[in-house]
């Protein structure tokens, strides 16, 4: 650790000293990193050699986003209406943000879904709207119209927070395809995910997706009871911000993801979106806060621990706004927020640097834990712009990110009831009295 130690400055010699003798500096980032590679970059190199094989004639999962026209308009369009229409949708390359009451976009080549081999789904993002509708248009005239109500999603929602249109397999093949979003509170360039997957696909990627969100929960939850318990019995008030932030992460996560319509089934759209933003801020404010009283005392100085609670409390409040803005701030609420997120981490970073150059020990699980979601963040980020594609596993990074730091946090919460501990002893056998706590 000696070059991060020149790197960084400060006085070399005791945090060089002190990481050799604990042991737990660079594994503490080596470990959670390889988790993080085994839950996220493995089965998105498995994902994308599945989907190397969709641009084959055999394809069953084709991700229609880059594959749509998008219409705005004002009034309800049925599907003759939007063949009618067809020439007015705007498609790529070109980029426009389309806007209105309504949203509608249009598959470019029906082709691409051939018929045969099972029926197709059509996947698309749960979105701030009052209906999401289906229609598609066969080569002999028939029409299947399907749409879903923001307040009934009961047996319409598919994990991976999707909207499940199941179409009937017709040997004639599509014509048309439209998905629309009726009286939508988001531009196009909100809805970032459309899909269609064969049955056999789809309910392959479901039962990965219900094991894996199974999984993370559980242990969201898991850590949470744990350090409850441990809170009513010691009483340090980081472990109750752990908490509050464990449930705010798997709120977030149960809904964004979708999968608290399994337990909830008549959560509407936008119940799910507003909890989805509402939840994240809670989880930001939260763990900011556990990262301030984490910490040993006095490590951090009065500025910059006011900065950081004031930038959490307006990462809270912002995300709230963005989560209940009328139709025409949505986008404002969403950018405020996300600027707001970016100053925090700013203030956050300038903490870690004063920490660690402290001589700090908690500043290590901290940061072994925090840079998962980060990472997870950049993924998704990326994703958003288009560097990266569209798939469900760049999506789930994130709360794979939130699992893992839940736990590596619980982990460091123990070290540092035990550091406490042997000071409380420590301070006892100088004839010092019984040892205030700190960091609580």
């Amino acid at each position: 650790m000696n070059w991060a130690v020149g790197v960084l400055g400060g006085t070399p010699s005791r945090r060089a000293v002190q990481c050799r003798a604990e042991g737990f500096c660079l594994p503490a980032i080596l470990i959670p990193a390889v988790l993080f590679l085994v839950l996220t970059v493995l089965p998105t190199g498995l994902t994308t050699g599945a989907h190397a094989a969709d641009t084959t004639d055999d394809a069953d999962f084709i991700p229609l986003r880059g594959e749509v026209c998008e219409l705005g308009s004002e009034t309800r369009l049925f599907p003759e209406q939007l063949i009618a229409r067809r020439g007015d949708f705007v498609c790529p390359p070109e980029r426009w943000a389309s806007t209105g009451r309504h949203l509608y976009f249009r598959v470019r080549d029906p082709g691409l879904l051939r018929p045969g081999s099972g029926r197709w789904h059509i996947l698309s993002e749960f979105v701030r709207a009052e209906k999401a509708t289906v229609s598609a248009i066969y080569n002999d005239g028939h029409i299947e119209s399907q749409t879903v109500t923001g307040g009934a999603l009961r047996g319409r929602w598919a994990a991976g927070n999707y909207l499940d249109f199941p179409l009937p397999d017709r040997s004639a093949g599509f014509a048309h395809i439209f998905i629309g979003y009726e009286n939508v509170a988001v531009q196009s360039g909100m809805i970032r995910k459309i899909n269609a997957a064969r049955e056999e696909r789809f309910l392959s990627d479901q039962r990965m997706l219900f094991l894996l969100y199974g999984l993370l929960s559980g242990i969201l939850f898991a850590v949470c009871v744990y350090n409850l318990a441990l809170y009513a019995y010691i009483g340090m008030r980081f472990q109750l911000y752990y908490c509050l932030t464990a449930l705010a992460f798997l709120a977030h996560g149960s809904s964004w993801s979708g999968i608290i319509v399994y337990f909830i089934p008549d959560y509407s759209m936008a119940s799910l979106v507003r909890t989805a933003f509402v939840s994240s801020g809670a989880g930001v404010c939260a763990s900011t806060f556990f990262f301030i009283h984490f910490l040993e005392d006095g490590m951090l100085p009065p500025w910059i621990v006011r900065s950081l609670k004031v930038m959490a409390l307006a990462v809270l409040s912002l995300t709230s706004f963005a989560a209940f803005a009328p139709a025409g701030l949505t986008i404002l609420g969403d950018r405020l927020s996300s600027a707001s997120v970016l100053v925090l981490m700013a203030f956050v970073l300038t903490a870690f640097v004063i920490a660690w150059r402290g001589g700090s020990r908690a500043v290590w699980f901290a940061a072994a834990a925090w840079i998962l979601p980060i990472i997870g963040g950049i993924l998704r980020a990326s994703r958003g712009s288009g560097l990266l594609p569209q798939t469900d596993i760049i999506d789930t990074s994130l709360f794979v990110g939130l699992a893992l730091e839940a736990l590596l946090l619980s982990i460091g919460i123990s070290d540092r009831l035990n550091v406490l501990r042997r000071e409380e002893t420590a301070g006892r056998s100088n004839g010092g009295g019984p040892y205030r706590r700190r960091g609580g």
